[in-house]
């Protein structure tokens, strides 16, 4: 958050607030996006769509957890087969596991090994 309050995008007063959007969502804007947000202007589009608000945590009655009905046609989880002729594979779902391993290590983040990968070295 504090990247977003230097480039001033976010006042200082609402960190905290705004700390909790960001531990429930991703919160990442190019140097590119910075450069056409309107600090000026309060309801500016580009900011609305990067600049993380605090509304993004409220849940409003009328919203549904699944609201195109997905969870009814998901056998498992990654899997949703609305038509019995194809059915749909979330990526995302499947490499949940693999993607760590696939990914370059950072130095802030442990390593996972596999028993396959230990046996290699």
């Amino acid at each position: 958050m504090s990247d977003l309050e230097e480039a001033g995008l976010t006042p200082a007063e609402k960190r905290t607030a705004l700390e909790k959007v960001a531990a429930q969502y991703a919160v990442a804007i190019t140097p590119a996006m910075v450069e056409l947000i309107d600090r000026a202007d309060p309801n500016d589009p580009m900011a609305r769509q990067f600049v993380p608000d605090t509304a993004e945590l409220e849940t409003r009655p009328e919203e549904r957890a699944d609201p195109i009905g997905d969870d009814v046609h998901s056998p498992v989880e990654g899997v949703v087969h609305r038509y019995p002729d194809r059915a749909l594979l979330q990526a995302h779902a499947c490499l949940r596991g693999v993607l760590p391993l696939l990914l370059p290590p950072r130095d802030d983040r442990p390593r996972r090994r596999t028993a396959d990968a230990e046996a290699n070295r």
